[in-house]
């Protein structure tokens, strides 16, 4: 038996190295089926402060590398600015939701409704306003935010970021692999590691990388600095370990105070289904530029926190005794099983229940005063790609833990994953709202740190049953009077004492022994053997492009979308836009709004009405332009900064 757990381990091995195969090769075959903006683009992450002309960046990528840009973004460090406006929209939204459609928005009539309302409220009414906020609160808090955006639009903003998005894959290919170079010969402005001809204005070197997808981007974030995102990482995931230190006090105190397996399994389950909320409001403590950044953080704490709270809390407030207890199925098998079944029945029930979603849209949309504002509640519901993958993580790794001793979980585990899928399936057509691309950020995190670390969690877990059994501390004193005697049988001693052995036992203990010291071995070089790739981009490119040229020019895509700073924000339906929106070219944004133009989400015009539509008021917004597709290598020099002379507008296309 224990040499078909240890064949088992090596199958197992054996199938997560071709899994990493299969995904690597999977994401060569997404790349080249679907087309998008990031496939033509690249980031400058250093770019000179003042260099917030588009038209000087097209110019420096034709002359030097004879490619065309479709579109440039220059984006400068206007995080506060757009907040503030954000939060200053929202606030306007919720005034305009309480007040209905019939009712005048205009400043006057606002403040007399607040006034009025403020005289007449009662002292209950008071008290509720402090934790919901009323008409005169809303109208308060957006007097001062006027102000504060007031002053913030007048301010000068250096640039920090350009995206350019070229014409052709492989435009963008030969910029990268020329352009690339290592983070700190960036940072020290190492003049030797690129060409002279690429120094932009002849003494910048450049750290250029290819973005995540536009809809990926969080501009409201984009450019917080490393070491305070270091700071917040630390917290947050600090804060997470207080939590699975109370949940492991609670549990064990359940555990003793109830003696019911079945109390101790579905309080596991239930704080399992819980902590990916507040897993996720720790996660909102974080600023990251990328989507799939912030999904690989939320990861990291759903799947470390249910890890823990599904198999070692099980396995420490199991006595070691007690591991094949079967009088009130009190061992570690009856609890493993009823862990497999409340897992399953609790999250298929709260995922399949909606209960959120059936409240928007059968108890509060029909109350709707606005059209938009029931079109929100059927947006859908909210999920998260990192609960997803927790999800079926910590399925296979209630199986791998246990399975030296309870073989059945390879069963009940293949049930668990195959009802998530096609659950998850079927809420992701019919229940969860649109997500925006995340990438591969978190399927990299799963597979390079978490399924590795669970093949070793299964060879040194075989290691531990199979030196323990038969789990009752007794060791023969003399076979043949018939006397035994007490003997500590747990693993951390098993690998010292083997006198409660028999020579089969002892053979397949000290063979996992040897297995579980290859395997971590082996996990161990390949963690640091990725560390050190990493390492690697500190000091020079490691740019490789992922599949084959489409030869698919990006003016010829079905579907386009640009680099456009935008917010999500959940009282809208679409995002809000930070940038001026009159000379983009309206293919450009990957979504319609059937009722509202875009210049409906132009946050750059808040600013521009309450600075009376002075110059000023476009001061703080980045840059955003779209050139026109024409054939430059038919056409002179002279030509091609004729038509860069002038802008391009929705008309030019």
């Amino acid at each position: 038996v224990g040499l078909t757990h240890l064949i088992t381990v090596v199958v197992f091995l054996v199938a997560l190295f071709s899994l990493g195969k299969f995904i690597v090769h999977e994401t060569k075959n997404f790349d080249e089926d679907e087309q998008t903006a990031q496939d033509y683009s690249i980031r400058i992450s250093n770019p000179p402060k003042t260099a917030n002309d588009p038209d000087k960046w097209y110019e420096f990528f034709h002359e030097n590398f004879n490619a065309r840009a479709s579109v440039v973004t220059c984006a400068v460090e206007n995080d506060l600015l757009i907040k503030t406006l954000v939060e200053r929209r929202e606030c306007s939204r919720l005034i305009e939701l309480a007040l209905g459609p019939e009712e005048s928005t205009e400043d006057n009539n606002l403040a007399k409704l607040a006034a009025k309302t403020e005289r007449d409220r009662l002292p209950v009414e008071r008290w509720m306003a402090r934790i919901s906020p009323g008409i005169p609160e809303l109208y308060s808090r957006l007097v001062a935010l006027n102000a504060k955006v007031k002053g913030l639009a007048q301010l000068d903003y250096q640039v920090t970021n350009i995206f350019v998005t070229f014409e052709t894959e492989e435009d963008q290919r030969r910029v990268l692999s020329e352009l690339s170079v290592g983070f700190w010969q960036s940072q020290t402005n190492d003049r030797k590691a690129v060409p002279q001809e690429y120094l932009f204005d002849g003494e910048n070197v450049l750290y250029v990388s290819e973005p995540d997808e536009p809809s990926a981007i969080r501009w409201e974030d984009l450019n917080v600095s490393y070491l305070k995102v270091v700071k917040q990482m630390v917290f947050s995931h600090t804060l997470s370990l207080i939590l699975i230190v109370a949940v492991f006090v609670f549990v064990r105190y359940v555990d003793s105070h109830f003696k019911s397996v079945e109390v101790v399994s579905y309080t596991i389950s239930i704080i399992n289904s819980l902590f990916p909320y507040a897993a996720d409001a720790l996660t909102g403590m974080e600023q990251y530029s990328a989507a799939g950044a912030v999904e690989t953080s939320l990861f990291f704490k759903i799947a470390l926190f249910t890890s823990i709270n599904t198999v070692v809390v099980l396995t420490m407030i199991t006595p070691f005794t007690a591991t094949l207890e079967d009088e009130d199925r009190d061992g570690i098998i009856y609890k493993v099983y009823y862990l497999f079944w409340s897992e399953i029945v609790t999250s298929t029930l709260i995922q399949l229940a909606d209960v959120s979603g059936h409240i928007k849209r059968h108890v509060l949309a029909p109350h709707a005063k606005t059209q938009d504002a029931m079109n929100l509640k059927f947006q859908g519901t909210a999920w998260r790609l990192a609960e997803r993958y927790s999800n079926l993580l910590k399925f296979v790794l209630l199986c791998v833990w246990f399975c030296s001793i309870y073989p059945t979980a390879f069963f009940l585990c293949s049930i668990a994953l195959a009802l998530k899928y096609y659950l998850d399936r079927f809420s992701l057509m019919r229940t969860w709202q649109r997500a925006p691309h995340f990438g591969t950020r978190v399927a990299r995190a799963s597979h390079a740190f978490f399924l590795p670390s669970i093949v070793v969690a299964m060879v040194v877990m075989g290691t531990v049953y199979w030196s323990g059994f038969p789990f009752d501390n007794v060791c023969p004193a003399d076979v043949k009077k018939g006397e035994y005697k007490y003997c500590y049988q747990d693993f951390r001693h098993a690998i010292m004492k083997h006198e409660y052995m028999d020579e089969s036992q002892h053979m397949t203990e000290r063979i996992f022994e040897v297995a579980s010291t290859i395997i971590i071995v082996i996990v161990s070089v390949r963690m640091i053997w990725q560390f050190l790739n990493g390492y690697k981009a500190l000091y020079r490119s490691v740019y490789k492009p992922v599949g084959a040229d489409q030869k698919i020019p990006f003016s010829d895509l079905r579907i386009r979308s640009a680099y456009i700073p935008g917010v999500v924000s959940p009282l809208f339906a679409f995002p809000l836009i930070a940038c001026p929106t009159e000379a983009i070219d309206p293919e450009l944004f990957d979504w319609i709004d059937p009722d509202h133009p875009h210049s409906f989400y132009d946050l750059s015009d808040d600013a521009d009405k309450l600075l009376n539509h002075t110059a000023l008021s476009q001061r703080g917004f980045s840059q955003i332009k779209s050139f026109e597709r024409i054939n430059y290598l038919d056409q002179s020099n002279d030509v091609v900064r004729e038509r860069l002379s002038s802008d391009s507008s929705a008309e030019d296309w």
